[in-house]
Formats: structure tokens, C-alpha cells, sequence
């Protein structure tokens, strides 16, 4: 469950956990990030956890997200997620989702639709119900929070997050 877990959260975080060295960003600093991606904006994330040599598996995980709609406050997202182990061609996991961030003074609130996700397990279709229905009951229980001071953004529409316990995520806006 820990790829799962991995896989299923880096955009929470991507838009909102902009750290690494840099100072932590500030409020003003993530409403410009956020000004900067307008409805129809394709953001893209991707992120490499090195395997252990043993019986850890090195995974890539790629996000894609569009902004489907936004307002003053809050923010929808249709979310793709691409859970790859090292060097194989298929993805051991795909995850689809519709996600709605509210902004707060201090950071963002995150919600995930539970009745929006798909799972797709190509090497472990067997699977995928049972994987799809823990998540959902996952949703279920609580939004997620990210605070700003949490962040810190590395251009105009790029930005490195890093979620404790979790490998870097680089993401940007595509072009």
C-alpha cells in the first residue's frame, strides 16, 4: 500500500509543498503560482524513489493534471497518476481522480471525489477493485491540509515538493 499511498497523493502536495533548499514560500508567493495556472493549465510532476538493491523496487511516479475550473477560493483538478517500476514498460498502476483544493489563510484544504477514481493495474487486474475500494474508503475519512510554509517555488510556474517521508516531486506547467 505504501506505492499506493505515494502514487496517489503527489499532487496534493506538488501544489502546494514547494520545498527543498530554498526559504519557505509565502502566501503572496502561492497565489502568484496559482494566478499563473488558469483553467486549462497542464501541470506535470514526476518523481523517482530509488530502490534499496533488495527488495525495494526503484518506482517513478508521473503526475498530469489539468485545471478544470477555478475560482477565487478553490481550485478543481482531474489528476492522472502513473506508478512505473524501474525499467518496465507497462505502469504497475494508473490512478484517474478529480480533486478540489480550497485555499485557507494559512494553506490548502484537499479533496478527492471517492466516486471520480479509476484504478487500473495491467500487471494485477485481480486487483484492482480491491485497491480502488480501500482508496475510496480512504476519501472518504478527510480532506488533506498543506500549509504554505510547507512550500517553495523554483520559477513562475515550476516548483520541487517534498512531503516528509516521500521522494522529491518536480513539476511545471506545461507549455
Amino acid at each position: 500500500m505504501s506505492v499506493m499511498k505515494h502514487a496517489l497523493f503527489p499532487l496534493f502536495f506538488c501544489l502546494t509543498q514547494f520545498c527543498a533548499s530554498a526559504p519557505a514560500a509565502t502566501r503572496e508567493e502561492i497565489q502568484a503560482l496559482d494566478a499563473a495556472l488558469p483553467a486549462g493549465s497542464v501541470i506535470v510532476c514526476l518523481s523517482q524513489v530509488k530502490g534499496d538493491g533488495k527488495q525495494r523496487l526503484p518506482v517513478q511516479t508521473i503526475v498530469r493534471a489539468i485545471v478544470t475550473d477555478k475560482d477565487a477560493t478553490r481550485t478543481g483538478y482531474d489528476v492522472r497518476v502513473m506508478v512505473v517500476t524501474n525499467k518496465r514498460k507497462l505502469p504497475d498502476m494508473m490512478l484517474g481522480y478529480h480533486m478540489t483544493a480550497f485555499t485557507g489563510t494559512s494553506g490548502l484544504w484537499m479533496h478527492i471525489d471517492p466516486d471520480s477514481l479509476t484504478v487500473s493495474m495491467p500487471r494485477s487486474p485481480d486487483e484492482e477493485a480491491s485497491v480502488a475500494s480501500g482508496l475510496r474508503a480512504r476519501f472518504v475519512s478527510g480532506d488533506e491540509w498543506s500549509a504554505f510554509s510547507e512550500s517553495n517555488i523554483t520559477g513562475p510556474t515550476s516548483w520541487i515538493s517534498l512531503r516528509p517521508g516521500h521522494a522529491p516531486l518536480t513539476c511545471n506547467k506545461k507549455a
